[in-house]
């Protein structure tokens, strides 16, 4: 046996034996609690995770629900920022998009947000509209 095929068997069995990187996003998808679909018909949710960056780097990390069970290709939101008492600081239209942006029932993390005032504490989301991969929208 050549050295160099000794090599890839050894990888491949090393990969194989710790699950490979499919394995290790399912038992992340595991640890996620998801919350219970909005009362308003919307068919996503968003969580506020966590600020991140500083000055003009500032974001808010959400975690991002799909209830649906077509992939999400567009979402338009209104961002709030509150301060640390809850109140409403201000608002900012957000827009996401991309062709697979997020699964059938699924969700991803991802940071968005921009102008935030620097009294904002935490990050609560409006979804206006979503627009799936095969055309249909919600609302209708």
């Amino acid at each position: 046996m050549s050295k160099k095929l000794l090599v890839r068997l050894l990888l491949v069995t090393s990969i194989a034996a710790c699950g490979g990187p499919g394995d290790a996003r399912k038992k992340e998808d595991d640890k996620v609690s998801w919350p219970s679909p909005p009362g308003d018909g919307s068919p996503m949710a968003w969580e506020f995770v966590e600020l991140t960056g500083e000055g003009d780097k500032r974001a808010a990390k959400m975690r991002m629900f799909n209830f649906a069970e077509k992939t999400v290709s567009k979402v338009q939101a209104t961002l709030h920022y509150l301060d640390d008492s809850g109140q409403e600081i201000d608002t900012f239209p957000w827009t996401q998009m991309g062709p697979n942006m997020i699964g059938a029932k699924g969700h991803k993390e991802a940071k968005m947000g921009a102008f935030l005032p620097e009294n904002t504490k935490t990050v609560r989301a409006t979804i206006e509209s979503v627009e799936y991969g095969d055309g249909s929208k919600w609302p209708q």
